[in-house]
């Protein structure tokens, strides 16, 4: 092989590593609106702007509850509505009409891009498996469609103890419904909740394809089934297991979707937790750019 064709291939890979650090350092960081847990907690609005000023392009609103408020802090500061929580109910289900409409609804209010994510409780019913997946997926199917027509996307939000538990399920949940604007999601503290620390990364290496966006937190390592959520959604940065390893894996595998930071049950000062997960993100960030151009 001559040396202008060597040379030209080492170009080819430095320009190729190059687009894809810049991909990564692009991702869209977005915050879950939980704060009112922590201490000190900031008037919405002010934590939007927080979160914009230090980098975070996005919020995540938590449930129906706040979703107007969180919205209407979001245009206000000029960040995105990335994602909004929220459940899935299927027919026969005392909350099934109200929540129907009361999502439409929400759908319809919100921004293009922004991401309805899932959860569906557990279903107590006298019909089989078979039949209740496939109302699921029809009720699923339905706000994907009436989603789309907005710009707006779906996903199916695995957590612990509910009908969707696993990333697996999460995929096989989105696919059923034939519709692009439908996808699978991981949160890392059901994940390792769920799951177990030791699989973790045979999940993200067989899905990491498959997701619409992540959330992430600190988390302690070790049998991680047994553990209680405090000791699975901590601070970003800190608890002994590899969150950046989490991320390495799903950026090494082509994930490149939007990325929330969970604070939900955390208790320490908001604005500071807030403050320093993003310093931790762009750390990770740091991180991974150095080791592709290395």
């Amino acid at each position: 092989m001559s040396v202008r064709i060597v040379a030209l291939i080492l170009v080819f890979f430095c320009f190729t590593d190059g687009i894809h650090s810049q991909q990564i350092q692009n991702n869209h960081l977005f915050a879950q609106c939980t704060f009112s847990t922590m201490k000190n907690p900031l008037p919405l609005n002010e934590t939007a702007k927080l979160l914009k000023t230090i980098g975070y392009k996005g919020i995540e609103t938590w449930s129906e509850k706040n979703f107007y408020e969180t919205l209407s802090a979001a245009h206000d500061t000029g960040i995105s509505l990335t994602a909004a929580y929220t459940a899935l109910y299927t027919q026969g289900d005392d909350n099934y009409h109200d929540w129907r409409k009361c999502t439409r609804e929400m759908i319809s209010s919100s921004d293009p891009g922004t991401i309805f994510c899932f959860h569906i409780p557990p279903i107590e019913s006298d019909l089989d498996s078979v039949k209740i997946h496939k109302m699921i997926v029809q009720n699923l199917r339905e706000m994907t469609v009436y989603a789309a027509s907005f710009g707006v996307k779906t996903c199916v939000y695995p957590h612990y103890n509910s009908y969707c538990e696993t990333v697996a399920r999460s995929v096989k949940l989105s696919q059923a419904t034939g519709h692009k604007g439908c996808g699978a999601m991981l949160t890392l503290c059901h994940l390792l909740k769920v799951e177990g620390a030791e699989n973790a990364d045979k999940i993200i290496e067989k899905y990491a394809d498959d997701l619409l966006l992540i959330t992430i937190s600190g988390a302690d390592d070790g049998d991680t089934r047994s553990m209680a959520m405090k000791q699975l959604i901590q601070p970003l940065g800190e608890g002994s297991y590899d969150t950046y390893h989490v991320l390495e894996l799903l950026w090494d595998n082509g994930f490149s979707g939007p990325v929330g930071i969970q604070f939900y049950g955390i208790k320490e000062d908001a604005s500071l937790v807030i403050k320093n997960s993003v310093k931790v993100w762009n750390r990770y960030l740091r991180m991974y750019i150095n080791k592709k151009t290395e």
